[in-house]
């Protein structure tokens, strides 16, 4: 007889029970009382992780019961190594997020947005652990009703939403089309994604869509309303799902379908966001952008180095969304009325975030950014291999020169007012600042750690398969590799404070093509057709219900004279 409860079950289970003791709850619960049964879930969930890890690997666990705790069913849950690792990762950041909601000097109304981070972490759980498709499509499609309800929660535009649910549809789509092609029997486990074309392929833009590159990026970069509610969220944990199922593919040595064909758009992906960085002014959009160029890279990378790239897609878990995190809740100053010395712990965190995302080391951000021109050097076409490693180091100049600006400039110094650090007021003690940047640097420690612990540790925590990393990476790297890296961002700083470079930024036809590369004005076009097919259908029923008889009369009598005529 299967067990009635399994650890993996007990994370879902918690963050579940959260949400609906917070909306039960309400207003009646205190907030202190609130804060602790936060603290308490978090830490039961540390202690399932922790009890998981002293029995991994574990086969497929399965319960029956779950049913009415879940809302999906039966559930098949696999745990290894490697979604171990990835739950980890994902505790980490939700704990990020539960303690900016809870420390910061938000109105009461926010408070609803703790439920939906539950639910959310709920359903994130459920996929991370996912022993097959058909439980992948549940847990997504739970995970797509929960994202949206924290996007509704945090008053997201319509638009952004109707996005959302747009492209993360899609996703239920394609993975039930993924689940029928293997067969239902098993539900699709992930082993059959070696032999499954129509499976990787699913499970590939299904990454690609989570991740938010270009093309399918305006459910993520077409947030406006309240940005300091909803970024950070929408940068951390869609981005670590979508990692999650790349390094699914990579570790079922999956060979991904049409593969020239991705490498193509994940090439002019990385490029374009990388323009659309650089064309932004406000901080915001821009960190937006770089997250966006950042995904392209992963996808670029990942469709080079198949089925290889178990090393690679970890090394980018290991710091993009915790320095997108770190970005997005860190002011890159501090207020006026601070002392000097948070205005230096915020540059240092917020640099150190970005020296992660523009590859210096001894980030982890330097492995990927040295393994992706690597890669770009690995086609046998001397020709290919110089027009990806341009456009690799083209793209990663423009990032670099993006962050620098939003770093260093004037204009991108953000004052303790600001309705993008609500968290950080006039009023409020230079304490919570210290606090708030103590918390950047733990987001950072996967990111360093990726890039100065010793390979042999690196391999006992990922089960063996971590013997490449660290500080191994260095020895591996070729000089030439070296040299490509440090001089894109040494150009990048360049850009940055060059007048003609920031002026060009600025010019009305950079900024047209920006505008045809963000391709807003496609999905206007498309939402003006389904506008005009929508009067259409209102003008076909009205006719059905008989309120336009003139045109019926009219059509009846050309009926009339067709038949006759053709007699």
């Amino acid at each position: 007889m299967d067990p009635l409860l399994t650890l993996p079950h007990l994370p879902v289970i918690l963050f579940l029970g959260g949400a609906l003791i917070l909306i039960i709850g309400g207003a009646t619960i205190p907030v202190r009382v609130k804060n602790a049964a936060i603290l308490l879930i978090f830490v039961a969930v540390g202690v399932v992780l922790f009890l998981m890890r002293s029995q991994l690997p574990m086969d497929v666990v399965f319960s029956d019961w779950v049913t009415s705790l879940t809302l999906l069913g039966s559930l098949i849950y696999r745990i290894d190594a490697f979604n171990w690792s990835f739950a980890l990762l994902l505790l980490v950041l939700l704990a990020a997020l539960a303690w900016d909601l809870s420390t910061g000097n938000r109105p009461r109304e926010d408070w609803r947005l703790m439920p939906a981070l539950f639910f959310a972490s709920s359903a994130a759980f459920s996929l991370l652990f996912s022993g097959n498709l058909l439980t992948l499509m549940f847990s997504w499609s739970l995970l797509t009703t929960a994202v949206f309800a924290f996007m509704v929660s945090g008053r997201g535009s319509v638009r952004t939403v109707t996005y959302l649910l747009v492209f993360w549809s899609l996703g239920i789509v394609l993975l039930t089309w993924a689940t029928w092609s293997i067969g239902r029997g098993d539900g699709g486990r992930w082993t059959a994604l070696a032999y499954s074309p129509t499976a990787a392929r699913a499970i590939f833009v299904l990454a690609w869509i989570s991740l938010a590159a270009l093309p399918v990026h305006l459910w993520l970069a077409s947030v406006e309303e309240r940005p300091d509610i909803l970024l950070p969220f929408l940068h951390a944990i869609p981005s670590l799902i979508g990692l999650y199922l790349l390094m699914r593919l990579a570790i079922s040595q999956t060979v991904l379908p049409e593969r020239e064909l991705w490498i193509g758009v994940g090439a002019v992906s990385l490029l374009l966001a990388g323009e659309l960085a650089w064309s932004r002014q406000d901080r915001l959009k821009t960190l937006s952008y770089i997250a966006i160029a950042q995904s392209g890279g992963v996808m670029l990378s990942l469709a080079i180095s198949l089925p290889q790239a178990t090393g690679l897609i970890f090394n980018w878990s290991l710091f993009l969304p915790f320095a997108m995190l770190v970005l997005f809740l860190i002011p890159a100053r501090a207020g006026s009325a601070d002392p000097a010395w948070l205005d230096w712990l915020f540059m240092a965190v917020t640099g150190l975030a970005g020296a992660c995302l523009i590859g210096l080391p001894p980030t982890a951000g330097f492995a990927v950014w040295s393994q992706l021109n690597e890669a770009a050097l690995s086609s046998t076409d001397l020709v290919v291999n110089m027009l990806l490693l341009a456009l690799v180091f083209v793209a990663a100049t423009l990032i670099a020169a993006a962050f620098f600006r939003i770093w260093l400039s004037p204009a991108a110094v953000i004052l303790s007012s600001s309705e993008e650090s609500p968290g950080l007021t006039e009023d409020v003690p230079s304490r919570r600042g210290w606090s708030r940047g103590v918390v950047g640097l733990l987001l950072l420690i996967p990111a360093l750690a990726g890039g100065l612990l010793p390979a042999q540790l690196l391999a006992d925590l990922t089960g063996g398969d971590g013997a490449g990393w660290g500080l191994r990476t260095y020895s591996y790297t070729e000089p030439g590799i070296w040299i490509t890296v440090l001089l894109s961002a040494c150009l990048g700083y360049v850009m940055s404070i060059w007048p003609p470079a920031m002026a060009a930024s600025s010019h009305p036809l950079w900024q047209f093509f920006a505008r045809l590369w963000n391709m807003a004005w496609l999905y206007r076009g498309i939402e003006r057709l389904v506008d005009g097919g929508m009067g259409a259908v209102r003008v076909l029923v009205n006719m059905l219900y008989g309120e336009h008889w003139l045109l019926w009369a009219f059509l009846t009598l050309l009926l009339f004279l067709w038949f006759y005529l053709s007699l």
